[in-house]
């Protein structure tokens, strides 16, 4: 006589035959979406420009000069008016 062992039971749907806590390792992970474009603020149409130095306070011994800025258009680079570069940061 041929003993036969019982089939398992059929697992129900929506659960699997691991025991609780196993990982699936065999799964597919979607790509992440590109990330989102960067905002890039356009630059100042005017900005402060060195033009110079003043002259120095001394002829001779421990002297000192300042730099010179000038308001400047971006793209013809022309001279422009101080309330032109309000929104530019005046170098000191």
């Amino acid at each position: 006589m041929e003993v036969r062992n019982p089939a398992p039971p059929p697992i129900p749907a929506g659960q699997s035959g691991r025991t609780p806590g196993t990982l699936q390792r065999n799964i597919r992970i979607p790509p992440l979406p590109p990330p989102p474009d960067q905002h890039h603020p356009e630059p100042h149409d005017f900005y402060w420009k060195r033009v110079g130095n003043t002259d120095c306070s001394a002829t001779c011994g421990k002297g000192f000069w300042q730099p010179v800025f000038r308001c400047v258009s971006r793209s013809s680079q022309e001279e422009a008016g101080q309330e032109k570069c309000h929104t530019a940061a005046k170098p000191p």
